[in-house]
């Protein structure tokens, strides 16, 4: 069961992610998140046309990941495929694909070690990885507080590789910044209620 799912304008994207998330093996919980978080409306606008971002730039971002040329371009270098702007414009399934790629690229190509640096990556690029962009850092804290928090069930982060019988360990390997006590309050007491459930289950 999830949370967030519901409170997407239009269900079907949420289904076009959570596709695309399990061929690319990446938890529903973070994929999702991400989408909230770059595209509140997801590919389309109400009368249809592709949601536009970063209009000051350049290079334009699109669709429910806001996918912009550079990392198009990047994605496509990397994993061989031959996506173009139309493409991550008109096609949901594509601009999602297009976008966890990206995801996936900071670990796969440029050396990110957990979701928290993948999603520096993502929103900052390769060089934001290491924590070096306060706004990269915050954007990457922001999706994984609601990933953990939001989502249980299947869809739980516990599922890709996350061990609940250690919740510390699962803080310890997955997220490497300092952990400031008031920020990570509420994961700590969602482990700590895991921790007493494993210690009632299995009898002291």
């Amino acid at each position: 069961m999830l949370i967030n799912e519901i409170t997407k304008a239009n269900l079907n994207e949420s289904n076009v992610i959570r596709d695309v998330a399990k061929e690319l093996n990446i938890p529903f919980a973070i994929a999702m998140e991400l989408s909230n978080k770059e595209s509140s409306q997801g590919q389309f606008d109400k009368d249809g046309n592709t949601i536009v971002g970063d209009k000051n730039l350049k290079n334009k971002a699109y669709g429910m990941s806001q996918v912009r040329l550079p990392a198009l371009k990047d994605v496509n270098r990397l994993y061989g495929t031959n996506y173009s702007l139309d493409d991550i414009k008109n096609d949901a399934n594509i601009n999602a694909k297009v976008g966890l790629l990206y995801f996936k690229a900071q670990g796969d190509f440029y050396g990110a070690t957990d979701y928290i640096e993948q999603l520096r990556g993502y929103n900052g690029g390769p060089n934001a990885i290491k924590g070096d962009v306060a706004s990269a850092n915050s954007y990457a804290n922001d999706i994984f507080d609601k990933a953990v928090m939001n989502y249980n069930g299947t869809d739980a982060l516990e599922n890709f590789g996350l061990n609940e019988a250690s919740p510390w360990e699962l803080l310890k390997r997955k997220i490497k910044p300092v952990v400031q006590k008031d920020k990570y309050q509420r994961v700590a007491e969602k482990l700590h209620a895991m921790l007493l459930r494993k210690q009632k289950e299995n009898g002291g």
